[in-house]
């Protein structure tokens, strides 16, 4: 039985990536992927979903050999609050384009109030933009 190191580099040259090609396509660099085919490190339940996407892997094949199988629950349930978390952002962006809306649809009134509730839901939008630029970023695992 081969190790995840042997599994993973035999992959990696079969279709003819090197180093620096798959270091290029998961958020790692070539020498620590080179020390995961040496098995010198134990990969990440993380590593391995990003291997088995750029290496085209097994999904239970990759987790059974890398000895990472016990992570699993830990993953579904940070995916359910990922998915949760992402709701509230979505929930909480809606909610301040409307009231955004109503304070424009006010400007006669006092235009200063109106001016700086609208400054403030303006930077409110632009932290949930950049919190959910940064949700996007992270790979949440496949099924």
């Amino acid at each position: 039985m081969s190790t995840f190191g042997t599994y993973i580099k035999e992959k990696r040259i079969n279709l003819g990536y090197s180093l620096e090609d798959l270091a290029s396509k998961i958020k790692l660099s070539p020498q620590e992927i080179e020390q995961l085919e040496n098995n010198q490190i134990k990969p990440t339940i993380y590593i391995v979903h990003d291997l088995v996407d750029a290496l085209n892997l097994n999904t239970k094949e990759a987790i059974e050999k890398s000895g990472v199988k016990e992570s699993l629950d830990t993953v579904r349930v940070s995916k359910t609050d990922y998915s949760l978390l992402w709701i509230i952002l979505r929930a909480v962006g809606i909610t301040s384009a409307v009231i955004f809306i109503l304070l424009l649809s006010s400007i006669g009134n006092d235009t200063t109030e109106v001016f700086f509730a609208g400054m403030l839901i303006a930077i409110l939008l632009s932290v949930l933009i950049g919190i959910q630029l940064i949700l996007k970023s992270i790979k949440g695992p496949k099924e």
